[in-house]
């Protein structure tokens, strides 16, 4: 629900702001550079992939600026763009980009790529969570989810896992219920990797009938977790503990150590991110190097056979080489990951926050010019990462996102 704090705000002080901003969902210590410039109240809805990065985002702009309300409500990637649309909110989340046909209606938008991150293949088998996942290649993974591939022992699974225990046990697929963002980047890569076995177009409507389902992210995730023998996917942020997730690799099954190193390093500074703030961001934070080892009976791998978990570094492997896509303009920065990529995982995730390029208020205008730079910012992009675990964007990307953002206007 929307903090209506419009009439109220200006007969408070600067300490009951301070006092106020603190109160905020899961506020930490008032921001000590905190500004009271900015006045209003933004709204926005979207892709649920996103929610906690949008809490981290919020909780901190709000913070830093007394006077300024943000909400995000979620929905779902498809019901956000609508709003927008509609004119319901004032910024979107989605997971796939805006159409033609809904740019139209707007009179044009700036559509910025703020939350990588790679979307987990999750399955519910005890004993095969944490660090000891299950291998597939693209093939054996669209031949599962195809439902080709029933059982988890398939002589197909056991070849890719001789150490891992696999059960005698029905595989029980589960697809999203909703439109989802999630469900076209899977798609988009089961149709790429495997289009002799998955004969679906990308889409966002799961296009299995029969199945298991859940409606949203937060189904998805107690859908698989209610079934043993259950995989599905998500966003990896979501998944808890107590499921599993697939590493994935090519089908040469070379399994030869290569040294996979951090790709996270190549996240440059840039002193002079505009983020909403007051202050400057003086540099991306160091991310710790996470254990991709996989237990299961093949290491880690890339383009040259091996398995890659799931990870943040996996994910910012792809997105170092990714390339802007055809639909692509100055306003517009849709981007196409790089799946084979040198220790890249495969199936990332691009959420965009979509804004219109023009507004009839100006206050509106000012709020949401600045929360965007907030999210792209180095400041914002390590707040997101640390709530989620997300890749931050590149240094190329947030000078893009920045320029677009100036062509905001009312």
């Amino acid at each position: 629900m929307l903090l209506t704090r419009r009439g109220a705000l200006g007969a408070l002080s600067a300490a009951a702001l301070t006092a106020l901003a603190a109160c905020g969902r899961d506020a930490g210590a008032p921001d000590p550079n905190a500004s009271s410039d900015l006045e209003g109240e933004i709204r926005g809805a979207g892709a649920t992939s996103q929610s906690d990065a949008q809490d981290a985002w919020m909780n901190a702009f709000m913070g830093a600026n007394l006077r300024a309300t943000v909400d995000y409500a979620g929905g779902g990637s498809g019901a956000g763009r609508t709003k927008l649309v509609e004119g319901a909110v004032d910024f979107a989340g989605t997971d796939t980009p805006m159409t033609t046909a809904e740019i139209d209606k707007i009179g044009g938008v700036v559509e910025l790529p703020l939350y990588i991150s790679p979307i987990a293949v999750a399955y519910n088998l005890p004993g095969l969570t944490g660090e000891s996942h299950v291998n597939m290649t693209g093939e054996i993974l669209a031949k599962v989810l195809a439902g080709a591939i029933t059982r988890w022992n398939d002589p197909a699974l056991v070849a890719l896992n001789p150490e891992a225990a696999l059960p005698d046990r029905r595989i029980i697929v589960v697809g999203r219920s909703d439109d989802s963002g999630t469900t076209k980047a899977l798609t988009t890569y089961l149709a790429t990797i495997a289009p002799e076995v998955w004969t679906h177009e990308p889409e966002e409507t799961w296009p299995l009938r029969g199945g298991q389902s859940g409606d949203g992210t937060a189904g998805m995730i107690q859908t698989v977790s209610a079934a043993v023998g259950a995989i599905g996917y998500a966003d990896a942020s979501k998944v808890p503990s107590t499921l599993g997730t697939v590493a994935i690799g090519s089908s040469d099954k070379d399994g030869s150590d290569k040294d996979d190193s951090d790709k996270s390093g190549k996240k440059d500074s840039d002193a002079s991110d505009k983020d909403g703030s007051g202050e400057s961001d003086n540099g991306d934070s160091e991310k710790s190097d996470q254990d991709g080892s996989d237990k299961s009976g093949e290491k880690d791998s890339d383009a040259s056979g091996r398995f890659v978990s799931v990870s943040a570094d996996a994910a910012a492997a792809a997105l170092d080489a990714a390339t802007l896509s055809a639909e692509a303009d100055e306003t517009r920065l849709v981007y196409t990951p790089s799946p084979d990529a040198d220790g890249a995982y495969p199936i990332v995730l691009v959420s965009y926050l979509v804004a219109r390029l023009s507004y009839d208020d100006a206050e509106i205008a000012a709020i949401v010019k600045a929360y965007l730079r907030f999210a792209a910012s180095t400041r914002g992009q390590d707040t997101s990462s640390k709530a989620t675990g997300c890749a931050p964007i590149t240094r190329e990307m947030r000078e893009k996102i920045n320029a677009a953002i100036d062509k905001i206007e009312a």
